[in-house]
């Protein structure tokens, strides 16, 4: 599918039905963290120390989607907070969420395709440019976005110590119709949980950049996709105060 020729957007944008392999399986994030080499740990922490997400920095966005399975591996990820609580309930919350994850991929080398922020879990899809295929360094971005994340709710919230983070989930995807109809899934997410009306009215997801920086043909293709089919872990219930 043809790339489209849109440029970095503009700050004021906001942000199955077939065969796949077996996913990764579910990894704790603090698992994550503590199972990688020391030296590995201290250069993720450099990475971010440099770009932090808690900070009033614009956000990294990413350039135009491909819209085509990476050879390296495309993924599939969701993450919830622990117990399902609504830590990033506000409006400035999701925006420090949205920006660290942004960040991350950025600063650990993944393509965002897709990405969809809510107060008790996230979803994005994105393609690995490690050619390790199976993407390694997913467990270490996560555990990073997690742990960051974490510290800042936790001081603002005046909660030292709390679990914020449970599980993640990541599912490689190989199928290019089951890749598309999820991409649909997640720009589309806001307006299956209620949020919004129309996904593009939702602040902290991808569906505005991508209505921007796509071809308008491309867009109409890609939400045609049916995804009653699909099989995602999506029982959150989120909420916007």
């Amino acid at each position: 599918m043809a790339e489209s020729s849109g440029g970095r957007p503009k700050r004021e944008v906001p942000s199955i039905c077939c065969q796949e392999r077996p996913r990764f399986g579910v990894r704790r994030c603090s698992a994550a963290l503590s199972n990688q080499p020391q030296s590995k740990i201290v250069v993720s922490w450099c990475l971010v120390h440099h770009s932090n997400p808690m900070s009033k920095s614009e956000a990294p966005w990413p350039h135009a989607p491909k819209h085509q399975l990476s050879q390296n591996g495309t993924y599939f990820v969701t993450a919830g907070t622990y117990l399902k609580v609504h830590h990033f309930r506000t409006p400035q919350r999701l925006e420090v969420l949205q920006r660290g994850l942004l960040t991350v991929t950025r600063d650990f080398r993944w393509e965002l395709e897709a990405w969809a922020i809510f107060s008790n879990h996230y979803h994005f899809i994105a393609h690995t440019q490690d050619d390790s295929a199976n993407a390694n360094s997913l467990s270490q971005m996560l555990g990073v976005l997690h742990a960051r994340t974490t510290g800042w709710i936790n001081r603002l919230d005046k909660t030292s110590g709390r679990n914020v983070w449970h599980n993640f989930w990541d599912t490689r995807l190989t199928y290019q119709k089951s890749y598309l109809a999820r991409l649909k899934y997640v720009h589309q997410n806001a307006v299956k949980h209620g949020l919004v009306l129309v996904a593009n009215q939702y602040r902290w997801c991808s569906a505005r950049w991508f209505e921007g920086v796509a071809a308008p043909a491309l867009v109409r293709s890609i939400y045609r996709f049916k995804t009653d089919a699909l099989t995602v872990n999506d029982d959150f219930a989120p909420i916007v105060e």
